[in-house]
Formats: structure tokens, C-alpha cells, sequence
């Protein structure tokens, strides 16, 4: 009487259905899976039947969620793929339904003969909805099994608001050329505010002493300092931003006498200017500005540097100062200077 089984089970493994099977340590093993599917449908190959079988290749993993199992099978054959997920209280009756629906697969004139037989004997099966369509339902269904336990449902995530308001510092390094003899070099830095579509910034800058020379001889020295504000019509494209600004500022001139002059004098008159740059920034994370710009510099009043009479510099109308700088800004995660909308849970 034991032959039998066992002589199944090896039939099993060389023959048309291959099976893997993966569960918890409570639930039935493989072999008991492999011995349901033996009872159900002629898993040998007949030597007499010429007509070859069909081959079925069966993966099933079953996990335990909560106080439930939750199997998760894939049925493939030539011509046929199928995926299912079931839940139920029971691990047994999750083996049952895989041994099921894989004869099913496999044989589906066979299985509905024996349920038609059976119909009488009480035995646990799938609802009829649950049934694969792809290779036919019995004619007459089985009785419809009590619908599996739900699971917890998550709470509903609450919206943060969008942050539209966004705090930026940058720091720069330029050359300048107008305001001091000859071109000369700018540090400085900005604080300021992104929107979408605007940037706002206060900036500050130092340009480094320039010697006042009367023929060969230095006569004094030339320093400025300003501070400004920048208005920026920002055109943000992916990671590159172009701003289109207008701005202004104001500071001083710090002028210092030497080399010839008997009493060194010092001076500083005002400085006064409009700004129109272009720029261009590239960021290579949302937090992270690395960029270019150019200015046009507009002062419309002019303080003449004299030493003894004579005349030594005069700054110019129009300047242009060039620069690089690189910004950090805060509190958002895209590029435009806005924060994403993230869900939290309750």
C-alpha cells in the first residue's frame, strides 16, 4: 500500500510538473503539497499515449502577515502563465489550493470529473472566483468558502504644506574693472531668498587695494566697499538656472596716500552704482548652486582722486565685473527652490 505513494511522488519529480515550494515551518511541506497534486490528477507520463504532456512549472511562497498566511503562486506551461494571491488562516488549505489549481493546469477534464464525483463529500476548497479562467471552471462550482480576513488598512497620509519661500548664502570671487586703475579683484557674498520664478538677495563685496601712481612713483592706494540689493527674473530649466537681474548698491571709496606726499591724506568719498547682470547656475544637487555671472556696472557719480592738484584716477561711467560663486540653499528638495509635497502618517 506504500508503493503506490511513493512511486507517485518520484513520477512527480521527473515527470511534467516541476514544484517549489516555500513556507514557514508550521505549514505542510513540499512532499505533502506533491502528494495532494498525486491524488488529484495522473502526474506520469503514459507509455501508451503517444500525445505528449503538458509540462507545468509551479512556484509558490507562502508568508505569515499578522495572524493570517498569504501565498503567493505562478503557474507557467508553454502557453499558459498565471499568478495568484490568496489569504486565509489556515497554511493548509493555502497547500490544498496549490495542489489544486496546479492539477487544474495540468488536467482540467480530470479535476472536474472528480469534483463532480465528490461533490457529495465534504471537502475544503477555493471559492469558484478564485479558479484560474485561462483553463476553464467546472460546471458545477464548488460551495463558496467564507471570504479571507482582511488586512489592517493604513491610515490616510497627511500633506505637508509646499514650502514656496526658500533662504540661500552664497559666496563669491570677481574681477572688476572701472571703479579702480586697471582690473582688479572682488570678494564677497549674498544672502537671499528663492521663489520659483524670482530670487531676491542682499550682497556685499570688497575690492582689494589698487595703486595710485603719479608717472613711475605711487602715490597712495585704492580700495571700495559696497553693499547692494539684486532683483532676478530666474528661467530654471533642469539642473541650470539663468537669472536676469537688476540691482543696486552703495559704499565707499577708501583712498590712503604715500610714496611722495609729505602727509599722507586719507579720503573716502561715496560710491554709488546701478547693476544689469546675466548668470548662469548648475546644480549638481537640489541644495547646491555652482555658478557664473556678469555685470554691467553704471555709476553715474564720479569722485576725481587728486594729489597735490593733479589728478590720479577718475572711476568710469560703466564697469563690468565678472564672477564666480557658489551658493547653499535650505529647506527644499528641487531644484526651482520649492519643497516637494511629502505625505506623513498620522
Amino acid at each position: 500500500m506504500l508503493l503506490a505513494p511513493l512511486a507517485a511522488l518520484v513520477l512527480l519529480a521527473e515527470g511534467p510538473v516541476t514544484l517549489e515550494w516555500r513556507a514557514p515551518e508550521e505549514c505542510p511541506d513540499r512532499e505533502v503539497v506533491l502528494a495532494g497534486l498525486a491524488g488529484l490528477v495522473e502526474v506520469a507520463d503514459d507509455a501508451a499515449d503517444p500525445t505528449p504532456r503538458t509540462r507545468v512549472r509551479a512556484t509558490a511562497v507562502t508568508r505569515r502577515i499578522g495572524e493570517v498566511y498569504q501565498l503567493d503562486l505562478r503557474i507557467q506551461t508553454t502557453s499558459v502563465a498565471l499568478r495568484r494571491r490568496l489569504v486565509t488562516e489556515d497554511c493548509a488549505t493555502l497547500a490544498e489550493a496549490t495542489a489544486l489549481l496546479v492539477a487544474i493546469v495540468l488536467d482540467p477534464l480530470e479535476v472536474t470529473a472528480q469534483v463532480s464525483s465528490e461533490a457529495a463529500e465534504p471537502r475544503s476548497r477555493l471559492p469558484a472566483d478564485d479558479l484560474p479562467l485561462a483553463v476553464g471552471v467546472p460546471a458545477e462550482p464548488p460551495a463558496a468558502a467564507s471570504p479571507p480576513a482582511a488586512l489592517p488598512r493604513r491610515p490616510a497620509p497627511v500633506v505637508v504644506p509646499v514650502r514656496r519661500t526658500t533662504p540661500l548664502v552664497r559666496l563669491d570671487a570677481a574681477i572688476d574693472a572701472g571703479a579702480t586703475p586697471g582690473v582688479t579683484g572682488d570678494v564677497g557674498g549674498a544672502i537671499g531668498l528663492l521663489r520659483p520664478r524670482l530670487r531676491l538677495e542682499l550682497h556685499g563685496l570688497y575690492t582689494v587695494p589698487r595703486a595710485l601712481h603719479v608717472g613711475t612713483q605711487q602715490v597712495g592706494r585704492l580700495a571700495r566697499w559696497a553693499l547692494g540689493f539684486r532683483g532676478c527674473a530666474r528661467i530654471v530649466q533642469r539642473r541650470l538656472e539663468v537669472p536676469l537681474c537688476l540691482g543696486l548698491e552703495g559704499g565707499q571709496f577708501l583712498a590712503t596716500g604715500a610714496g611722495i606726499t609729505v602727509r599722507p591724506l586719507d579720503a573716502r568719498p561715496p560710491w554709488l552704482a546701478g547693476l544689469a547682470g546675466l548668470g548662469l547656475i548648475w546644480s549638481p544637487v537640489p541644495r547646491l548652486g555652482l555658478g557664473a555671472r556678469a555685470d554691467l556696472v553704471v555709476a553715474p557719480f564720479r569722485a576725481p582722486f587728486t594729489v597735490g592738484g593733479q589728478v590720479v584716477h577718475t572711476p568710469e561711467v560703466v564697469g563690468v565685473r565678472v564672477g564666480l560663486g557658489a551658493e547653499l540653499r535650505f529647506g527644499f528638495d528641487r531644484r526651482d527652490g520649492t519643497a516637494s509635497v511629502r505625505p506623513q502618517p498620522r
